[in-house]
């Protein structure tokens, strides 16, 4: 085991799916690392769900870069799941991930049950105008939603 490893930057190497499967494995049992860059790495959908069961049990993860993945629908409801769980993320990065208004209302919910993620990225997705103003009404209305940061660029 390396106690000293902290920080893990993958970024750009083209895991796809079975590649993500493998890297979430090891986060579930990984209690000292703190960030996780997999941005530009083709997770897509089936990826995000192992990622997603396994930050739901990771406490120790601080920050996870996840652009520039494709994770759609499916990814966004398995992320919605895990944050639920997660009392460590204070940092997401989801840009450009084709995450939609029904990708959203999955966040919102999540974010509903989570008290520790202070940061979210969500820049270069395709998301109107009238639906970033209808998350936003939302979000104000969760008292337990504890963003200090929202990236909608």
């Amino acid at each position: 085991k390396n106690y000293a490893l902290r920080e893990l930057v993958l970024s750009n190497n083209q895991f796809a799916s079975a590649g993500t499967v493998e890297i979430a494995y090891g986060l579930a049992h990984n209690r000292y690392l703190t960030l996780l860059d997999l941005s530009w790495n083709q997770v897509r959908a089936d990826g995000a769900i192992c990622l997603c069961d396994s930050l739901a049990v990771n406490q120790e993860l601080e920050t996870l870069l996840l652009a520039n993945n494709g994770l759609s629908i499916q990814g966004c409801k398995s992320l919605a799941k895990s944050l639920l769980k997660n009392d460590s993320l204070q940092l997401l990065d989801l840009s450009n991930n084709r995450i939609d208004a029904r990708c959203l209302e999955y966040l919102l919910k999540g974010l509903a049950g989570n008290v520790s993620l202070k940061s979210l990225k969500l820049s270069q997705n395709p998301l109107p105008v009238d639906v970033l103003n209808a998350f936003l009404d939302k979000m104000q209305k969760q008292p337990t939603i504890e963003l200090q940061s929202l990236d909608v660029s």
